[in-house]
């Protein structure tokens, strides 16, 4: 209900992907993250994470978590390719394949040896 193309190839998609990835994820950290509202200072603690390339792609209109507030932090991403995608929310990699796709597969040509 929160994406903005649906359409069959979404939705059996995003069914199959989801449930692939509930199956592999840190339940307990999802429930402190949850039991604390969805806040983290984890990305303003930590200066390990930031020193590398890093290739973020945000959905404008994203009502799960906005991309306002990544924007807001890019500032911790210093090498950071920021892609701000519209007709997108946060399941972009789902709503626009083919973009998505293009984007990363240009990115990642860009660091392969």
């Amino acid at each position: 209900n929160s994406m903005v193309v649906i359409n069959n190839r979404t939705y059996h998609r995003s069914e199959s992907d989801f449930r692939r990835a509930e199956a592999l994820s840190d339940k307990k950290f999802l429930q402190n993250l949850f039991d604390d509202g969805y806040r983290s200072d984890f990305i303003s603690k930590s200066d390990m994470i930031h020193r590398h390339k890093a290739l973020i792609f945000l959905g404008y209109q994203d009502n799960s978590c906005g991309y306002q507030d990544m924007l807001d932090r890019l500032v911790y991403y210093p090498k950071a390719t920021v892609n701000l995608l519209t007709n997108a929310s946060h399941s972009f990699f789902l709503e626009q394949p083919t973009q998505f796709e293009y984007i990363l597969n240009s990115w990642l040509g860009q660091y392969m040896i």
